[in-house]
């Protein structure tokens, strides 16, 4: 029987240095999360961890805020139809998600639980608003944060992840 091929190829680039987590790590949370939304497309996503000082520099530049944030993502899918990934020799391209790694380890200390735990938050986080959550309401923030929550409680569940 032949190995399903992954859904999801993952471009994973670190400008922070050493952390203690692997590429599997991320891949592992991905595929659980669009596992969960019913996402089952080919796509390609990439991830740039990186530091406060990198990300605040694309967060004035994209969100007209001159301060470090712990995660920001750039959807591809919004205003592109791809073809069916039966058409494709290529994964598709879902988005980019940056992770600042200095932000998560303040929050994951800040709020009493591991890195792997922040980085999943994040991950998570990110993930979501690849495939069109917004948080900007109050409304909408509410659906998404418990939406978030619901799936990190099942990752967290599941052992082998977290």
């Amino acid at each position: 029987m032949k190995n399903k091929p992954r859904l999801v190829k993952l471009l994973l680039k670190n400008l922070y240095g050493r952390i203690s987590v692997s590429k599997l790590y991320f891949q592992k949370v991905i595929d659980f999360t669009l596992n969960k939304e019913n996402y089952f497309s080919l796509c390609e996503i990439s991830i740039l961890l990186t530091d406060n000082k990198f990300i605040k520099k694309i967060n004035k530049i994209y969100r007209f805020i001159n301060k470090p944030t712990d995660v920001l993502a750039f959807s591809q899918k919004e205003g592109v139809i791809f073809p069916s990934p039966r058409d494709l020799k290529f994964y598709p391209p879902l988005g980019d998600i940056i992770i600042s790694i200095e932000q998560a380890k303040i929050q994951a200390k800040e709020n009493n639980h591991s890195f792997k735990k922040e980085l999943a938050i994040l991950l998570i986080h990110g993930i979501l608003h690849l495939l069109g959550y917004n948080d900007e309401t109050e409304i909408e923030f509410k659906k998404m944060h418990r939406l978030q929550e619901r799936i990190l409680s099942m990752i967290s569940a599941k052992k082998e992840i977290i």
